[in-house]
């Protein structure tokens, strides 16, 4: 059952990462998105080889097109729900620092 689960969740995933963002915001329509770093570097860290992290130049290009397209809100406005009767469209943009602990080897 459990592996059935997994492949009826993997071909859903297949399918779903093929729909179009104009068609996502029309059938899912969202006054605010969140979006979640991890690692903005310009030199390689050896903590995180399996993953390219964005350098400053693309996070600063992340963030131009934010400014222009939402309007930025914190997670105390995001959660209490002040971008629902707003006008406009909302981002609130978090960095996860999971991939720290992989650099700490007292936390294996």
């Amino acid at each position: 059952m459990l592996e059935r689960n997994s492949n009826i969740r993997k071909a859903a995933g297949q399918v779903l990462h093929r729909v179009p963002l104009p068609i996502w915001r029309a059938l899912v329509p969202k006054k605010a998105i969140g979006i979640c770093y991890h690692v903005v570097s310009d030199t390689t860290l050896p903590h995180i080889k399996h993953y390219r992290p964005l350098t400053s130049a693309e996070f600063i290009d992340d963030i131009i097109y934010l400014r222009n397209n939402f309007a930025f809100i914190s997670y105390e406005e995001l959660e209490a729900g002040s971008a629902r009767h707003a006008q406009g469209h909302f981002v609130i943009i978090t960095f996860d620092d999971g991939f720290a602990k992989c650099a700490r080897s007292e936390e294996h």
